[in-house]
């Protein structure tokens, strides 16, 4: 397992919260159209399924699973604003960093900035809001002429 985490995590640095200030460089120079992969783990519906993702202009315009074997839970999914981007993973960052969490726990990549890695654990003592998050294969798109 760990073993799996230090292969999935290459290209990632961990750093204390305001060491770099990955928000920004990851503004400054995030594409305007990008596709990235994502997988939530937690007590909840859908979990452990990796998504691709299309973002363009801030916003989800496509999402299915990556794997065909999971693609009839594509429509267990009502909207795409249920898939994240990746600056709204910085927001859910910064919300879970305004909290008394009792674990947050981020690794960076170290090429885009984007959260590669987000474990959570939002309220001490309570069961089941624990989650973790993994994001990779994040793709600028170019725009065909």
């Amino acid at each position: 397992m760990f073993l799996l985490l230090a292969v999935a995590c290459i290209g990632c640095t961990h750093n204390p919260p305001h060491a770099l200030d990955h928000a920004a460089l990851w503004r400054a120079s995030k594409p305007s159209a990008y596709t990235f992969e994502y997988r939530k783990q937690c007590f909840c519906e859908l979990t452990g399924i990796w998504w691709r993702v299309e973002v363009r202009g801030d916003r989800v315009v496509a999402a299915a699973p990556v794997s065909p074997g999971d693609s009839a839970h594509a429509d267990a999914v009502e909207s795409l604003a249920e898939h994240p981007t990746i600056d709204e993973l910085f927001q859910e960052l910064a919300r879970l960093r305004s909290l008394p969490a009792a674990k947050l726990d981020v690794r960076f990549n170290t090429v885009y900035h984007f959260p590669a890695f987000i474990d959570a654990d939002e309220v001490a003592g309570l069961a089941d809001d624990e989650w973790r998050m993994q994001v990779r294969n994040v793709v600028p798109l170019v725009r065909r002429l």
